[in-house]
């Protein structure tokens, strides 16, 4: 559930799962707000505005890449997601924002993109507030987990709240799991990945059903409303895999 109003203090482990409780619900992702006036924070490393002209503000980023300069466009699609935009230049100005000089790469949370798109963190704290609120990331000191300190490297966590939040459920050294349990099953709102794995995550038991992706190294601090308490199973499986989320 993304909204909960019930505290929680416990903690059972299980073999080599864990599931515990934590805080208080939250609802973690922002909307996107209108497109705020055109900013002058850096020239050629970072500009935000409505791109797309769909009333949002999006965020480009060009960052030096060896001989050359990487540059990403983020369209954002609304609550913290963004369509992830590259091309790659070698000259001294930013690509034209509507051109063809673009490759889509990914949709992706900021959660996501922090860790994917370079120079994208320091991009964002240097940012106004304004600026960050109307791309609908909020505060930069609420972009990470707020529950890292009980989910560890080599773990793969799940929160029944969004914002990482509420009754949570991690494993270590799992390959996977054809049924969670009903004590959470259908409750995962948020999660983070901290192994080196790539899981595919499923609305049924025994890997049936829809499937989400969650990359290594990933996290979520909302996922997709189609797949909001839909949880039942996951296992390791190709990066390569057809994943609907």
């Amino acid at each position: 559930m993304k909204h909960a109003d019930t505290f929680w203090g416990c903690l059972l482990v299980i073999g080599a799962a864990s599931v515990g409780c934590s805080g208080t619900g939250s609802d973690g992702a922002s909307a996107g707000s209108a497109a705020p006036a055109a900013e002058s924070v850096v020239p050629d490393a970072v500009l935000v505005r409505d791109i797309n002209n769909d009333g949002v503000a999006d965020v480009a980023i060009r960052t030096k890449s060896g001989d050359g300069f990487l540059t990403t466009k983020l369209l954002n699609q609304g609550g913290g997601v963004f369509e992830r935009w590259d091309s790659s230049d070698t000259d001294e100005g930013l690509p034209e924002l509507s051109g063809s000089a673009w490759v889509l790469v990914e949709t992706a949370s900021t959660q996501n993109l922090l860790r994917s798109v370079p120079g994208y963190a320091n991009a964002l704290s240097n940012l106004p507030s304004d600026s960050l609120v109307a791309l609908g990331v909020g505060s930069v000191s609420k972009l990470q987990p707020q529950d890292s300190s009980v989910c560890h490297a080599g773990w793969i966590c799940f929160w029944q709240n969004s914002s990482y939040s509420g009754l949570y459920l991690m494993f270590t050294h799992t390959n996977s799991n054809a049924n969670i349990g009903s004590w959470f099953n259908d409750r995962m709102t948020s999660y983070w990945n901290r192994t080196r794995n790539f899981y595919g995550l499923f609305q049924e038991s025994n890997y049936q059903g829809v499937e989400m992706c969650a990359k290594s190294s990933s996290s979520s601090a909302a996922v997709p409303s189609g797949f909001n308490d839909r949880m039942t199973s996951f296992r390791i499986h190709s990066p390569h895999d057809f994943c609907q989320y």
